[in-house]
């Protein structure tokens, strides 16, 4: 599968495309921004692993402008924060995220997770 990292956390990211890599997916990461938005609308990745909490453009609102998008409405959105409660969660998965998980993530069951909400 190809997945697409945004997060601003250049750290977690860099944990987040090594785990995913481990298990054989294509990862391609990002600082956040238009910029991802516009080259995931290129790229077309199959999952889409999205913080919350970013400048310039926040996860609820990437969230929101992926689903608006008709050619991109399939794609698996997987939203990852720290700092987001049970509310934030709840909100984005009304906006279309397939699931949430928590920072700090735990390497040894993170793909597990992953495989859970998109299915693989």
């Amino acid at each position: 599968m190809r997945f697409y990292v945004v997060d601003d956390n250049l750290a977690v990211a860099a944990t987040v495309k090594h785990l995913l890599e481990k298990v054989g997916h294509e990862v391609t990461v990002s600082p956040g921004g238009r910029i991802a938005l516009e080259h995931i609308k290129s790229v077309k990745p199959d999952v889409i692993v999205l913080d919350i909490m970013m400048p310039e453009l926040g996860g609820l609102d990437f969230c929101r402008l992926l689903r608006k998008a008709p050619d991109l409405k399939q794609m698996k959105i997987v939203i990852l924060s720290g700092k987001a409660n049970q509310e934030v969660f709840d909100q984005a998965m009304a906006l279309g995220a397939n699931g949430c998980l928590r920072k700090p993530i735990d390497p040894a069951h993170f793909i597990e997770h992953i495989q859970n909400i998109v299915g693989v």
